[in-house]
């Protein structure tokens, strides 16, 4: 999918229609990274919740029209993050990916953990029913499928990017994560609210 680089002030909102571009550059690598992405999902029958705010210094990049955010703690702004871009694959916003750079001992691996939000992600039907959801986790944006993400920790594999020009510095990693009710065939029209909380944490 092509995205246009979209160059936006730091801490501000921008729309994803095609893509949303971050920039950042720190010259400090840490051993331990952590990245808390707030994905919240609003739809016509229910308006998503406000997101507690984060932490004194964190930036937040993101969507309000999508409800799709991308939280950057504190200690993460001194790290060789880079190039981090955010961008929504469907007009539903059931699906997420995101793309960014690591350098040094931080490109050997990552793993995911998914927890609820402040507000726990509901999906309901056109009669306001809660129906039961899965998340899928694709660590190859071209992947069929993907892995079923548990509650707890998924370890997935690190993915470089073919692009020589994908990264300034270090590797490229890129992941996919799509929300779905677990029966789609009677599920018929439906909505989403709350937030799921999924913190990426580098090794």
């Amino acid at each position: 999918m092509a995205k246009e680089d979209c160059a936006t002030p730091s801490g501000h909102d921008f729309a994803l229609a095609n893509c949303g571009r971050r920039a950042t550059r720190r010259a400090i690598l840490k051993q331990s990274l952590a990245f808390t992405f707030v994905v919240a999902l609003g739809g016509a029958l229910d308006p998503a919740p406000a997101l507690a705010a984060p932490g004194d210094g964190a930036r937040e990049s993101g969507s309000a029209s999508s409800h799709i955010r991308l939280v950057i703690p504190p200690a993460l702004q001194a790290t060789g993050v880079d190039d981090i871009s955010l961008y929504q694959l469907d007009k539903n916003a059931t699906a997420y990916s995101d793309e960014f750079c690591l350098q040094g001992t931080a490109a050997l691996g990552y793993r995911i953990i998914a927890q609820p939000g402040n507000a726990p992600y509901q999906l309901r039907n056109a009669q306001n029913r809660e129906l039961p959801y899965q998340v899928r986790y694709r660590s190859d944006l071209r992947q069929e499928g993907g892995e079923l993400l548990e509650p707890g920790t998924y370890s997935g594999p690190f993915r470089s990017d073919p692009r020589a020009d994908a990264c300034r510095h270090g590797r490229a990693v890129a992941f996919d994560l799509e929300l779905s009710p677990e029966d789609a065939a009677s599920a018929g029209p439906s909505a989403y609210s709350g937030s799921l909380t999924l913190t990426l944490v580098v090794e």
